[in-house]
């Protein structure tokens, strides 16, 4: 019995040197990309003017500009369009993933905080301002993101994976974790083989 308690702690070890391992390199909860061709023909909720033509025409250039490596001269189109629409919060949410691919962490911050203002429900916007403030050591402020987020995006099961590694890894929360990593694999459509084993180990652990 002693053994088998010795190499569960041992897999619980190597799962959270797997995770942060993960979230350093990128692999786990990696910045959400923007929809590289926006349908003209949806309009955010936060928004109830779409796009003129003219204005869509300069967000395709933007996203070309983005997938061809050329981010500033992406951001300077962003910038014009984001001055010409003010109420959109997707706009501020692209630009936002721009300035973090830049590392230009605190003007990425910034966008995101002023999408989330306009528009609450950007699952873009709340996971990666959520990831940068967890990078920071801001585990608190991350949470409280993602609970808001939540609170307008309840169905996005990225924000409940983010949210459980957040609680079981920098929170130690593990009644938290367990519960999104359950609510994660309900969203999900088809199950997450690793998630499970980790919704295993919560529930023997919590016992």
């Amino acid at each position: 019995m002693g053994c088998d308690r010795r190499v569960a702690r041992a897999a619980r070890l190597l799962r959270t040197l797997f995770l942060i391992m993960g979230l350093l390199t990128g692999c786990s909860q990696a910045p959400v990309k923007p929809e590289p061709s926006p349908d003209p023909r949806v309009t955010p909720p936060a928004s109830g003017v779409p796009l003129t033509a003219a204005q869509q025409t300069e967000l395709a250039r933007a996203a070309a500009l983005v997938r061809s490596g050329n981010l500033e001269a992406a951001a300077q189109s962003l910038s014009a369009l984001i001055e010409s629409r003010p109420d959109r919060g997707d706009l501020r949410a692209r630009m936002g993933w721009i300035r973090q691919q830049q590392a230009q962490t605190d003007a990425a911050i910034r966008h995101y905080r002023k999408a989330l203002g306009l528009d609450p429900a950007n699952t873009m916007a709340i996971n990666n301002l959520a990831l940068l403030l967890q990078r920071r050591g801001r585990f608190e402020q991350a949470r409280a993101v993602l609970k808001a987020g939540l609170a307008h995006a309840e169905d996005a099961p990225e924000l409940h994976y983010n949210l459980g590694i957040l609680a079981e890894l920098y929170l130690l929360d593990l009644k938290t974790a367990l519960a999104e990593y359950q609510r994660y694999q309900q969203l999900s459509g088809e199950k997450n083989h690793q998630v499970e084993g980790w919704i295993a180990d919560l529930e023997r652990r919590l016992k």
